[in-house]
């Protein structure tokens, strides 16, 4: 089993854990869509991600941002050139 605490979280390997596509995936982690509760269970589970994340996850991934170190949605949105 992958030790959750030290390992990165990417979200192609979120998407294969719950079984949707990256873009979905993206969606969540931009705020533009909402996952369900099977899929927070599953990220809570696989990657240690808590439900409670998902009220500000922007804050939970910036606040966390050593797990989430390949996860580039903040960057993009930040950068003042990509529309989000």
């Amino acid at each position: 089993m992958r030790n959750k605490k030290l390992s990165k979280i990417k979200i192609i390997d979120i998407a294969k854990a719950v079984n949707k596509t990256h873009s979905s995936v993206s969606f969540w982690f931009n705020g533009l869509t909402q996952p369900s509760m099977a899929d927070v269970e599953i990220m809570d589970k696989v990657f240690g991600i808590p439900a409670v994340a998902w009220y500000d996850i922007k804050s939970y991934v910036l606040n966390n941002s050593a797990r989430f170190g390949r996860l580039k949605i903040l960057r993009k949105a930040n950068n003042g050139i990509a529309k989000v």
